[in-house]
């Protein structure tokens, strides 16, 4: 059986590794117009976090974080080359966290910050809530490689090619598993894909050795060689050209939050466009590809929650995938 996936950011190389694994008989072929350290994903803070607020249903939410933190443990204990490293961190707001939501039991050492923990760091007249738990930085610059060489070493094959829509792959393949992110919009014809912007400041800021989430809005994620400061989320905005305001405003906005930053050295300004949705899409669909019935598994819509998402929608996703490879459709 031959099986495609579209797409090569984390969630496409995610997806088609956990398909190898799924079924390792099956001949699988990764399509991308893009790859590292082109796409978005490699523009990501890189960090696991609860993202409860990334789709209504928010017990996926905590299923798809979970099976994504547990991989990751794993791969930072027994692959280090991939770039994934231990961080703790605050996770700080204005409200307190939905009680209904409950992080605990995936997050290890998560706990609430008592109120004269939030004084004593400085933080309680800006956010009077907050969270504290470990978790996991992904580096993309080694992260996407280090997924895009396994799948290949496992004997995946690997295409440049930019599709304007499914019909480009013709009658080629048994599964398609669309992970194509922002261009599902154009790809699939799905209008409720919409850009989320993203500019964010790399600084030389070796000091700062925990993540800060300030709201929703701002952040400081340290990476192994620089930290992070984000962002902006600015909706249906294609611009990937810097602006010197945005710069501005992110770092004006994590100064004062983190006084410590003020004297770091801007390395990198970089500038993305985040898939996103109104919820993830994940499911099958079946399509008439060119004059054969096609199992489609879609897998996008991930908006700014991709890297926390990314091992539970592709066992998900894969699981789909494989079920259509043993009942594949009738005839539409």
């Amino acid at each position: 059986m031959s099986v495609c996936v579209v797409g090569a950011g984390i969630i496409g190389l995610s997806t088609a590794c956990i398909l190898q694994e799924a079924e390792p008989r099956a001949q699988i072929t990764l399509i991308a117009e893009k790859f590292s350290p082109d796409v978005t994903s490699d523009i990501a803070a890189g960090i696991i976090r609860p993202y409860a607020d990334a789709d209504p249903r928010k017990e996926l939410m905590i299923k798809w974080v979970a099976k994504t933190y547990e991989r990751v443990e794993k791969m930072a204990l027994s692959t280090p080359e991939f770039g994934a490293t231990v961080i703790s961190g605050y996770d700080l707001d204005v409200a307190p966290v939905d009680p209904k939501v409950v992080w605990r039991d995936c997050l290890k050492g998560y706990r609430h910050v008592p109120k004269r923990e939030l004084q004593d760091l400085g933080f309680y007249d800006f956010f009077q809530h907050g969270v504290f738990y470990t978790t996991f930085s992904l580096e993309s610059s080694r992260y996407l490689p280090s997924l895009l060489k396994q799948f290949q070493q496992y004997g995946g094959t690997v295409r440049q090619q930019k599709l304007s829509s499914l019909q480009d792959l013709k009658e080629k393949y048994d599964v398609i598993v669309n992970c194509s992110g922002l261009g599902a919009g154009q790809l699939v014809n799905d209008e409720l894909v919409r850009p989320i912007r993203g500019q964010i400041v790399r600084l030389d800021a070796p000091h700062i050795k925990h993540f800060y989430m300030f709201g929703d809005d701002h952040y400081v994620i340290p990476n192994s060689n620089t930290v992070v400061a984000g962002g902006t989320h600015q909706y249906d905005d294609w611009s990937t050209t810097i602006r010197a305001e945005d710069t501005n405003q992110v770092l004006s906005a994590n100064y004062k939050y983190l006084p410590a930053l003020k004297k770091s050295k801007i390395v990198k300004e970089v500038c993305g466009l985040r898939p996103g949705r109104s919820s993830v899409r994940l499911e099958r669909e079946d399509l008439m590809i060119g004059e054969k019935a096609t199992p489609v598994v879609h897998n996008y819509g991930h908006s700014g929650a991709g890297v926390s998402l990314h091992w539970g929608c592709a066992m998900d996703a894969a699981a789909l995938a494989a079920d259509s490879i043993h009942k594949p459709t009738s005839k539409i």
